[in-house]
């Protein structure tokens, strides 16, 4: 999309909401990834196609589009709306976990998304995670990714 969008001279405001999405992309999935392979898998459970491709694998696809394909600018600025979707998960992580609905299917794990977060039985630990996650995590890779995709930069000379 952002190769295709380079080619529209009036597309500035869709190119940079392009870029924006592709840090988003970029930042998140290694974050899921990394949390889910290191904090939630079950070894018992198997490496599964779905979670392979949930848990890494977009993330990479996204990697190749944004780094390879694209060559995508990515911004330190972008870390505004990083933290914004981080934020906004963890808010929809507390209340998919904490509001009781009844669920006509057994569930064992109390209706968290992940392991790792149960805000109802485990607070304490899900809050120094959702810290970890906002506070160092979101800046880590975002700088990381950053800096990845400073070679893939073509500068203009300005002729005077």
């Amino acid at each position: 999309a952002s190769l295709i969008l380079t080619a529209i001279p009036s597309a500035g405001f869709l190119l940079k909401f392009v870029w924006t999405w592709a840090s988003l992309a970029t930042v998140h999935g290694i974050m899921i990834s990394l949390l889910y392979w290191f904090l939630d898998w079950v070894p018992e459970y198997g490496v599964q196609f779905h979670n392979v491709m949930t848990h890494g694998g977009v993330a990479f696809l996204c990697y190749v589009n944004a780094f390879v394909l694209d060559r995508t600018p990515i911004r330190l600025k972008h870390i505004a709306v990083n933290w914004f979707w981080a934020v906004c998960y963890l808010i929809w992580s507390i209340i998919h976990n904490t509001v009781i609905m009844h669920n006509p299917h057994f569930d064992d794990d109390d209706d968290a998304i992940y392991d790792v977060l149960k805000w109802r039985t485990d607070t304490g630990s899900a809050v120094i995670l959702a810290c970890v996650v906002v506070f160092v995590a979101v800046p880590l890779f975002q700088t990381m990714v950053w800096a990845i995709s400073l070679p893939g930069r073509v500068y203009l000379e300005i002729l005077p």
